[in-house]
């Protein structure tokens, strides 16, 4: 990258040249096993009402381009170890709901915890451990009326900026929430009611302009009037304040409030194809007046293919108005596309892509233009084999491009481009139970 480098030089760039890696709140993680029950999951441990499912990932990788550099691109092996374990009340297979048995349960409880060490081993950036603990816990989960608490914590530590050796990039995000659901005997009519409190806090002292804590309420109705479609109503109003509000590190954010609300369509048409459609409202309104509003039309669009129990494709378009500490806010528009198939019950493949269109709110403070725009293109594959119940090995490889004209202009500090372009690529065994 050209520029003169310091320490308020690098807060610049991290933040800013890494728009598409910081906008967002998602707490998905690297290894989408982690996220899948069915992958992480083998016979487990039964210990009363509870069963663990204890595991331990192990891989080797590559990173063509560790800090999203527009040029200049660091490469580097990496050695990542993920333990992981997990606690739940009895699933279908110990609770006898197999053999037809089945007594609606009280209360119903899960908790995840999961850890990510990365060793870099051509570049400056250090040994770190990521973090990611889950919970959840719903009484009556099976009644008319059921009340569910939530709390996902995750701490995020993958380099998205060039920067010096002491520099911490961990963000830790924790979304805590309580929802109520309520329906009819027969499920015709069910609606829920949530609020979520959503803190997010970079761990460098550089960073705490972007330190801030968001409240989210949602509220949601299904209405059956298929066996298996639905009409379904959505609304979703967030509220975000900032800690820093006095500019202490040449940078703030604006509170800002962002609702939306959508109408749509949920269901399966035959026994092979199901979609789902919506569409509806959005809107973001920003209290300090330098800071540009915004209302557009949100919606999506996903068809799901299911030619065999071992064969699905998923082909959809999403338009959401985020967050984002770039301008406040940002527009997407994002196609996307997945296929998995399974073979044996040993062997699973996939391939996903996507192509994104992201706008963003007013961005003259860190350039000459008012506005940027950015097309972000993914792809991946990805393999699993399955020796035994407990062993599997399994292969990644994955492309990122951020393809922007945008040009950041601090005169004495740096004149870049955001555009950059990456591939990972991981092989490793993992073991769970």
């Amino acid at each position: 990258m050209r520029l003169r480098f310091n320490r308020y030089c690098f807060l610049l760039i991290a933040l800013l040249a890494s728009g598409v890696v910081l906008s967002g709140t998602t707490t998905a993680r690297a290894q989408a096993w982690l996220d899948d029950r069915d992958r992480t999951e083998g016979a487990g441990i039964r210990t009363g009402n509870l069963e663990i499912h204890p595991g331990l990932g192990a891989e080797v990788g590559y990173d063509s381009n560790v800090y999203n550099q527009s040029s200049g691109a660091q490469g580097s092996a990496i050695l990542r170890i993920t333990p992981h374990i997990s606690l739940s009340t009895l699933g279908a297979e110990r609770s006898g709901e197999d053999q037809g048995e089945h007594v609606a349960p009280r209360l119903s409880f899960r908790a995840g915890l999961s850890g990510s060490l990365y060793h870099y081993f051509a570049t400056t950036q250090k040994t770190n451990v990521g973090i990611g603990a889950d919970l959840a816990l719903t009484i009556n989960p099976e009644g008319r009326f059921a009340f569910g608490i939530t709390d996902i914590y995750t701490r995020s530590i993958r380099p998205f900026a060039a920067g010096p050796a002491s520099f911490n990039y961990a963000r830790d995000q924790n979304n805590a929430g309580v929802n109520l659901r309520f329906g009819t005997a027969g499920r015709i009519f069910e609606g829920n009611i949530g609020y979520t409190a959503q803190l997010d806090l970079f761990e460098d002292s550089f960073l705490s302009y972007a330190n801030g804590l968001t409240h989210q309420i949602d509220l949601g109705a299904t209405w059956r009037f298929l066996p298996h479609t639905a009409l379904v109503y959505d609304f979703q109003l967030n509220n975000a304040s900032y800690f820093d509000t006095s500019g202490s590190t040449g940078l703030a954010l604006s509170t800002n409030t962002r609702l939306r609300t959508r109408l749509g369509l949920n269901g399966a048409f035959t026994p092979k194809f199901s979609m789902t459609l919506m569409v509806g409202y959005g809107a973001a309104f920003v209290q300090d007046a330098s800071f540009a509003e915004k209302e557009t039309v949100v919606g999506q669009l996903e068809l799901r293919f299911r030619p065999s129990p071992t064969n699905t494709f998923k082909l959809g378009y999403n338009r959401e108005l985020e967050a984002s500490i770039l301008g406040a806010w940002r527009v997407r528009d994002r196609g996307y596309l997945n296929y998995q198939m399974v073979f044996g019950r040993a062997l699973m493949l996939g391939v996903e892509g996507s192509a994104a269109y992201v706008s963003y709110g007013t961005t003259s403070s860190v350039s000459t233009s008012a506005t940027r725009s950015d097309v972000v293109l993914t792809a991946k594959l990805f393999g699993e084999y399955r020796f035994t119940d407990w062993l599997a090995l399994n292969a990644t490889v994955m492309y990122t491009g951020d393809i922007t004209s945008f040009q950041y202009n601090i005169p004495g500090l740096v004149t870049d481009a955001a555009d950059y372009q990456k591939v990972e690529a991981w092989l490793g065994l993992r073991v769970f139970y």
